[in-house]
């Protein structure tokens, strides 16, 4: 009876002892799940962090496509409304050049254009090549015959050409428009009276509505008074310049036309108004010269 007590109080440790051991092993189990199931989170995030830091590399070069199809847009725009687009960006491509300015020029030679400095050392006037051709004066660095014109100033009815005493050094001609204007030295007097009065007839015809074209031989017939008008010439009326023989033309056949109004009129002399009658006093004698003693 003793023994089987104490055989029974011998084997109850070790049974606890399996079910500690139980224990231990299923809270390994369930740390080592929750280790596994923590990290496989984590790979999960790193995945996706990736994923979309790769997305958004992605639509960081995506503006690219996006500019060339912009481009796209604005031809098909152009195209749409504007079918010749291509054509006019051509044309605007080909510069004037020096030979094409020389063909029908009036007059060129080379004189100083005055350029706003944009530094304190940067010179004022730069040597120029000018070529007044038609109603344009063209500006080019060089006499190259392939050169593309720099500038250039298209005279109008608009424009003021005059004679500037701005500047120290002399002989500087003016050109003006409304918010734009140019001024252009010149090396002698005789240069300076050949570039202004050409471009000043040139605005004298336009302002008078002269549409041709204009070359020395134009020019040439042409004469201006001493304020620079424009004056009545061989060649205004050979050319049908305004302000020409037809301008009175116009006018007599006015007259006429007034004059068979009036007479095709029923009773116009009725509608004219009485002349005023004469005087009724007599006048005043006429004194004598008084003869002085």
């Amino acid at each position: 009876m003793y023994f089987t007590e104490q055989h029974n109080i011998d084997i109850s440790p070790i049974m606890f002892d399996n079910y500690d051991q139980k224990d231990n092993n299923f809270r390994h189990s369930v740390v080592s799940t929750t280790t596994t199931a923590t990290t496989a989170s984590n790979s999960t995030q790193r995945l996706s962090v990736e994923s979309s830091l790769e997305e958004d590399n992605i639509v960081t070069y995506s503006p690219r496509q996006n500019i060339s199809n912009n481009d796209g847009l604005k031809h098909k725009i152009l195209n749409r409304f504007y079918s010749d687009s291509k054509e006019t960006l051509c044309n605007l491509q080909q510069c004037i050049s020096v030979d094409y300015a020389l063909e029908d020029a009036i007059c060129s030679d080379w004189m100083y254009k005055y350029e706003t400095p944009s530094f304190s050392f940067s010179k004022t006037w730069k040597k120029r090549f000018y070529v007044l051709a038609n109603n344009n004066v063209y500006v080019f660095k060089s006499t190259k015959s392939t050169n593309p014109a720099k500038e250039q100033f298209m005279l109008t009815e608009d424009t003021f050409v005059f004679v500037t005493e701005e500047f120290k050094k002399g002989y500087v001609i003016e050109l003006r428009k409304p918010h734009f204007k140019w001024h252009i030295r010149c090396d002698s007097v005789e240069q300076m009276k050949l570039w202004l009065e050409s471009m000043k007839k040139i605005v004298a015809c336009i302002k008078a509505g002269y549409n041709g074209t204009f070359n020395p031989l134009v020019l040439s017939s042409l004469k201006l008074t001493e304020d620079y008008q424009l004056l009545d010439t061989r060649f205004s009326k050979q050319q049908s310049l305004p302000n020409s023989g037809n301008n009175n033309r116009k006018r007599v056949s006015s007259i006429k036309i007034s004059r068979q109004s009036l007479a095709e009129i029923p009773d116009w002399e009725t509608l004219i108004p009485p002349q005023s009658p004469p005087p009724r006093s007599r006048l005043p004698p006429i004194p004598l010269p008084t003869v002085s003693e």
